[in-house]
């Protein structure tokens, strides 16, 4: 599932001079760890549905461009995995958040609607969040 949204949010400094801050923008995120230099734990609960899922793993994440930030998402549950690249771009009216997400095990056995409707409110929260940390306000 591919994702593409621009948040109206201009200062990238701020935005992303604390990536575990930035990830901890992800509804559901309960707990970030560095492990070390680029590279994060991540412990997330979230639904889908009438199902709970409790996600464990890793956020690797690399600066490309002095614009740019990547980061490559790998989370899993009993039910399966979550694999997504998350591509954060500084532009003039704010800052592009691309996405493609893969689901693996059971979690891809969904109805795809489901699971995407539940991709884009998370894909949302992110952006409120991210205003609500920074102290803006939606445009």
């Amino acid at each position: 599932m591919k994702f593409a949204q621009v948040i109206p949010v201009t200062d990238w400094q701020a935005a992303t001079e604390d990536p575990a801050a930035l990830i901890a923008c992800i509804p559901g995120v309960t707990a970030v760890e560095p492990i070390q230099t680029g590279l994060y734990r991540i412990q997330a609960v979230n639904g889908i549905g009438p199902v709970r899922l409790r996600l464990e793993g890793t956020a690797r994440l690399q600066r490309p461009a002095p614009n740019q930030l990547v980061a490559e998402v790998t989370l899993q549950d009993m039910a399966g995995t979550v694999y997504g690249i998350f591509r954060l771009t500084a532009q003039s009216d704010g800052i592009a958040l691309d996405a493609d997400v893969t689901l693996g095990g059971r979690l891809g056995e969904f109805a795809q609607p489901l699971i995407r409707k539940r991709a884009e409110e998370t894909v949302r929260g992110f952006q409120q969040n991210l205003m609500a940390r920074l102290g803006s306000s939606p445009s």
